[in-house]
Order: C-alpha cells, then sequence, then structure tokens
C-alpha cells in the first residue's frame, strides 16, 4: 500500500482533476474508491546502464486509467544494474552490476519500509556478465558472462542469500564475425527447476545441466543452425515448450522439452526476411503472455515489437509489429492486467507503453513515455 499511496501523491500533483477525501477519490465526473484506482497501477522496477552515482535502478508507476508514467525515484544505486531478477515471496532483489573496481559482482537487496536494502555483493569471475536467473522454486540461481562464455550456479539458502555450486566454461565456435569464440547469454530451468538451460550465442547452443547432479557438466547440446546465434529462452507457461530467441538470424525456434531435458526441435520463425550475420536488426528480448496464447519479440535496428499467436503447438503466426517508441528496445515486460507492455529503449534514452488486446493479441503504440537514461531491463514490481 505503501508504495500506491507514493504514486498517488505524485498524481494529485500532476491531475487537477483529483481531490483525496479519506478513503474515497472524487473526480470531476464521479468517485471511485481507493481500491479501485489501485487496482489499475502498475508499479515496474528498470535496470540501466549506467555510472552515475545517481542512477542505477529506478521505480516506474503506470496508471491504466490515466496512461500516465512517473518516475518515481532510484530505488538502488549501482552501478550497471543491467539485468535484474525481484522475488516477491521473500521480498529480495538480485541484480547483476558492476563495483567500484569495475569487476562483475552480484548484490543482493532486502526490500522493506519502501525501500531497498543491501545485503550482500558477490564477486563473480569473467567478464561481461549480462544475465541472471532464479529456478521457479527459488532454490537455486545461475548467471553468465558473455565475453568469456562462463556460468556460474548457486544454491539460494533460506536467508535469501547464495552459495556457489559451481562454474562452468563453454568453448566453441561458429561462422559469423560475433561468433568467434563462446558467448553465453542466458540461463533459465525448466517450469520443474530441474534442468538449466543455456544460451551460447557464440557457439549456436542451447546447453542442459541436470540439477540433480552434483557436478555443474552438461548432460545434453542442442545445436541450432550455423549463425542463427541464440540470445534468451521463453518457456511457454503450462505446455512443454520452449522458444528460442536467435539474434543473428533473427528468428524463434520452437522446441519440445523432452522428458530427459533434451529439446526436440519443432519450427523455426523468420522474424525478418533471413540474414545470416545481419548486424544492423539484432533481436533482443521475447515474452510470453500468460495464457501460453502470444509470443512476443523485440528487435533492435529496426526499433520494433512483434506480435505472434502459437498455434497448435507448432508454428507461430504474425499478429502484427509496431515501433517501439525509440531506439534500441534491449527489454520488455508486461503490466499486471497484460493490457500493456513497458519498453526499454536503451539508445533513446525512454521506456514506452504499448497496449495490447487481451483476445487477439495486437498491439497499439500509444504516447505514453518516459526519459531513463539508457533502460536496460523491465520488470513488474508489484
Amino acid at each position: 500500500m505503501s508504495l500506491w499511496l507514493t504514486g498517488l501523491h505524485i498524481r494529485l500533483e500532476k491531475c487537477a482533476q483529483l481531490f483525496v477525501f479519506t478513503s474515497f477519490i472524487f473526480c470531476l465526473g464521479g468517485c471511485q474508491s481507493i481500491s479501485d484506482e489501485q487496482s489499475r497501477l502498475n508499479y515496474f522496477l528498470v535496470g540501466s546502464y549506467t555510472n552515475e552515482p545517481d542512477q542505477g535502478v529506478y521505480l516506474v508507476s503506470y496508471n491504466e486509467s490515466d496512461d500516465l508514467l512517473i518516475n518515481e525515484r532510484v530505488v538502488v544505486s549501482a552501478i550497471d544494474p543491467s539485468y535484474l531478477n525481484w522475488q516477491p515471496t521473500i521480498n529480495k532483489l538480485y541484480s547483476i552490476g558492476r563495483g567500484l573496481d569495475k569487476k562483475s559482482v552480484i548484490n543482493v537487496y532486502d526490500w522493506k519500509s519502501n525501500a531497498f536494502t543491501k545485503l550482500k555483493t558477490y564477486p563473480i569471475e569473467g567478464k561481461g556478465l549480462c544475465h541472471i536467473n532464479i529456478s521457479d522454486d527459488r532454490q537455486q540461481l545461475a548467471v553468465v558472462n558473455y565475453t568469456t562464455g562462463n556460468s556460474e550456479l548457486f544454491n539460494i539458502n533460506k536467508a535469501g542469500l547464495l552459495v556457489s555450486r559451481g562454474q562452468f566454461t563453454n568453448t566453441g565456435s561458429s561462422i559469423t564475425p560475433r561468433q568467434r569464440s563462446a558467448h553465453l547469454h542466458f540461463s533459465g530451468w525448466d517450469k520443474q527447476s530441474r534442468y538449466l538451460y543455456l544460451t551460447d550465442l557464440g557457439t549456436d547452443e542451447i546447453i542442459v545441466f541436470d540439477s540433480l547432479k552434483s557436478d555443474f557438466t552438461p548432460v545434453h547440446r542442442i545445436e541450432l543452425t550455423p549463425g542463427d546465434g541464440p540470445r534468451h529462452l521463453a518457456f511457454h507457461p503450462a505446455k512443454k515448450l520452449v522458444f528460442s530467441l536467435n539474434e543473428l538470424s533473427n528468428s524463434i525456434s520452437i522446441f519440445k522439452i523432452l522428458q530427459n531435458g533434451a529439446l526436440l526441435h519443432v519450427s523455426k520463425t523468420n522474424i525478418m526476411p533471413a540474414k545470416v550475420g545481419d548486424q544492423q536488426n539484432l533481436a533482443s528480448a521475447i515474452r510470453i503472455s500468460e495464457d501460453g496464447r502470444h509470443v512476443y519479440v523485440a528487435v533492435r535496428g529496426e526499433n520494433a515489437i512483434y506480435g505472434y499467436q502459437l498455434m497448435a503447438e507448432t508454428r507461430l503466426q504474425l499478429i502484427n509489429k509496431v515501433s517501439s517508441g525509440g531506439l534500441h528496445p534491449r527489454d520488455f515486460n508486461f503490466s499486471k492486467s497484460q493490457k500493456q507492455l513497458l519498453v526499454a529503449n536503451q539508445y533513446s534514452n525512454n521506456v514506452v507503453i504499448i497496449k495490447r488486446d487481451l483476445a487477439s493479441g495486437k498491439l497499439f503504440t500509444t504516447q505514453s513515455q518516459l526519459q531513463i537514461d539508457a533502460p536496460s531491463y523491465v520488470s513488474y514490481f508489484n
């Protein structure tokens, strides 16, 4: 409730139509209860690339009733908190970033009394730390380094702190200039929290690990088409399907998850006309709606968000595409109602609301946007 009241106070200053009396908000055209207004209010955490001490992770609010985006405040001051993982059931935020010595770190924060407090910092070996994820059972955490192609796996204890389980370094290459060495880019688990999947953009692989095994060594390697450059995965909320967003070929590969954690290729959809090694247009982020019917991806360069419908579990059909509202859309995510996407445009320093029709999945641009320096990650925070 304290978060909502903070956002409400700012809106009252900005909207002359609203007057507050005890437990009701009276509008020019009538009145509505505070609980009704609160249900339309969304909060997001926005990570960023920054070196400034007064920047880092931003708390952003969006009101569906008036389309107003507000930068509430910086809730974490840090260097390059570019990817985050918020765990609301334990009130913990896990963030990658850099320390004062510029070396890679994981920072763990506790949310209490409307503020984040840093609990601990963990140094990470390697360079190019780019992704962090936590299993659905909240027992494991993994990070990956792009530049050095290595990953570290942790257990999460009852206090929400980390205990290292081991490290893995991949090797290899593929056919494009960006694939002269291994470049891990994503870590994530299946819905049962058993199998961990890493993508390697440099070697065109999805690498699978069994969390029941004590050692951090692969049990499967799934090879993609040379030049695909798998960047991120998205797991279907109900079906044993995983979608690979391939950055270098601007495509989406669908795989069926087998009982042993291996992946069986089902189909491939080109987002744009196939052009291996395209350096102008680069796919960046993929999300699936909570009902599992619609898949959305962002493409930098073209600066667009694409919407697809999943057809009979085997292929994707384009619904439409819209402008990202800025330059270099690095990430996006859904609002609470799933009727909006908040898009982080890194190079134009803005976050933008795109509306979504729940039934058809169709996307619509809006004028709702907010200036934030180099936004790189979006997470729903309510």
